[in-house]
This record gives structure tokens, sequence and C-alpha cells, in this order.
């Protein structure tokens, strides 16, 4: 996949919303992600991250900061 196919772009221009993460980017390039995917996964990750802002505006202490993997009971 070359940088100016729209996968790519999708995964590192802004659009009006939030860029996947680089691991993310690096995965779907790796697996040439259909644009349709990459697309979808952006809107996921805008919801996900408008949803917890809002949660965390509401509810302070609600929301925790960003979880490293080291302390991520799945991963760590």
């Amino acid at each position: 996949m070359t940088s100016s196919s729209l996968p790519g772009r999708a995964l590192t221009e802004d659009a009006g919303r939030r860029t996947l993460p680089p691991e993310v980017a690096s995965i779907l390039g790796a697996l040439q992600a259909s644009p349709r995917l990459v697309a979808h996964l952006g809107a996921v990750q805008g919801v996900a991250w408008r949803l917890t802002g809002g949660l965390g505006r509401a509810v302070p202490g609600a929301v925790a900061g960003p979880v490293s993997r080291s302390s991520c009971p799945i991963t760590g």
C-alpha cells in the first residue's frame, strides 16, 4: 500500500476527526485494509473519544487517563 492510497490517506489525514494511533495504522497498512474498514475504525474511535470525553466532563473521575500496556489487565 502506498501513502497515496485511500487507506493510507484515511490513516494520516485529519478529516475533522482524530487520526488512528500509529500502531493501528501500521497493522492496517500491513493487512492492506480496505478503505471501508479504515473509515469504520476511525468513526468508532471518534465516537468512543467523544463519549469518554463527555462522561469525563459530566462525572469527574469516572474516566481514568490512558492505560499503559503494563497496567492493562488484558495485555499486562
